[in-house]
C-alpha cells in the first residue's frame, strides 16, 4: 500500500485522512507500517482542507500500537497545525480517541506539539465527559513527559473530571491511574487528583488491589500531597478482595496493616481499624509474627505474649 499511497495524485480529504489511519490500529510497529505512516505523512501535509473532529480522533486513536519512530513523530507533526485548524469542537468521544492513541508514543517535540494543539479543544468541549472517555483520554498520556504541553493538556482535562456524568467505573480507575503514574509532581497533576477522587469514591464497582498496587507505588513514590491522599482514600473505599469469594472486604493499598484504612479529615491524614478505632499517628507496614496492635486512651501501642507490649511498632525478625 505505501508506494500506492505515494503514487495518489488526487489530494485526500481529512475523512480519507481519519478512515485510513484508524485502520492501523492493530498494526504493529513494522518496515511495512513506517512506510505507509511515512506516505500518510506527505499526504496529511498536501491535505488543503480543515479536519473535522471525528477525523482527528480517528487519525490519532489509530496510532495507540504504533512504537516511537521517525515515522510516527512524522504524522503527528502533520496532525498538530491541522488540530489547530480545525474550526469544529471536538466532543467526549473525540477527545477521549484522541489522547488515547498517543499510549505508545514517545516524548518528542512532535508529540508535544500534538499535546499544545488539544489542550484548548479539551476546554472548548461542551459535553460532558463519562468515565470511560476520562480513563481513556488518561491513559493516553503513560509515555508523556513533563512539560508545559502535558501540564496544559491535564489543566484542560481536571474540570471536565468534575464535571463528568456519574462515577467512574473500575476499568475508567485503573486507566486513568496508569496514565498518570510516571507523571511528576504540579499544580495541574493534584488538580486532576482533586477532581478524581470524589469520582472513584462514588463509583459501586469494586476495584482489584493487585491491579491498582503498581500505580499507586509509583505515583507514591514522585511525593506526598494532600491531593494524593485523597486519592488513596477514594481507593481504599472501593477495594474489593482478591481470594476469589466475592465479598468486598476493607483493605488497604497505601502499605498498611491488614483491617487499617487511611482517610482524610480537614485535609490532615487519619488511619482507622473497625477494632482498634482511630489515630494520627501513621501505621507503616505489617506487624511479625505473633504481635497484635491494641489502642489504650487513643494511643497505639503492640503486644507480643512473649515478648510483652510497646509503644514504638516491633520490627521485622
Amino acid at each position: 500500500m505505501a508506494p500506492k499511497i505515494l503514487e495518489c495524485s488526487e489530494p485526500l480529504e481529512g475523512q480519507h485522512i481519519g478512515n485510513a489511519l484508524y485502520g492501523l490500529q492493530q498494526c504493529a510497529d513494522s518496515t511495512e507500517l513506517r512506510a505507509v505512516l511515512a506516505a500518510m505523512a506527505t499526504k496529511i501535509i498536501q491535505c488543503s482542507e480543515p479536519l473535522k473532529a471525528q477525523a482527528i480522533g480517528n487519525a490519532l486513536y489509530g496510532l495507540q500500537r504504533c512504537a516511537d519512530s521517525m515515522e510516527v513523530r512524522a504524522v503527528l507533526a502533520a496532525m498538530a497545525p491541522k488540530i489547530v485548524q480545525c474550526s469544529e469542537a471536538l466532543n467526549a468521544q473525540a477527545i477521549g480517541n484522541a489522547l488515547y492513541g498517543l499510549q505508545r508514543c514517545a516524548d518528542s517535540t512532535e508529540l508535544r506539539a500534538v499535546l499544545a494543539a488539544m489542550a484548548p479543544k479539551i476546554f472548548q468541549c461542551s459535553e460532558p465527559l463519562k468515565g470511560q472517555h476520562i480513563g481513556n483520554a488518561l491513559y493516553g498520556l503513560q509515555q508523556c513527559a513533563d512539560s508545559t504541553e502535558l501540564r496544559a493538556v491535564l489543566a484542560a482535562i481536571a474540570p471536565k473530571i468534575v464535571q463528568c456524568l456519574g462515577p467512574l467505573g473500575a476499568q475508567d480507575v485503573e486507566m486513568a491511574l496508569r496514565g498518570l503514574r510516571d507523571c511528576e509532581d504540579s499544580p495541574e497533576l493534584r488538580a486532576v487528583f482533586t477532581a478524581l477522587a470524589p469520582k472513584i469514591a462514588e463509583g459501586s464497582e469494586p476495584l482489584n488491589q493487585r491491579r491498582l498496587h503498581k500505580q499507586l507505588s509509583a505515583l507514591q513514590q514522585r511525593g506526598d500531597s494532600p491531593e494524593l491522599r485523597g486519592i488513596v482514600a477514594a481507593l481504599e473505599s472501593r477495594i474489593a478482595d482478591t481470594d476469589g469469594s466475592g465479598r468486598k472486604e476493607q483493605r488497604s493499598i497505601g502499605n498498611l496493616p491488614a483491617g487499617w484504612s487511611r482517610h482524610l479529615h480537614e485535609g490532615k491524614t487519619f488511619y482507622h481499624h473497625p477494632d482498634h478505632g482511630s489515630q494520627w499517628q501513621p501505621i507503616t507496614g505489617s506487624l511479625p509474627a505473633g504481635w497484635s496492635i491494641h489502642t489504650d486512651n487513643g494511643r497505639t501501642y503492640y503486644h507480643h505474649p512473649q515478648h510483652g507490649s510497646r509503644w514504638s511498632m516491633p520490627d521485622a525478625a
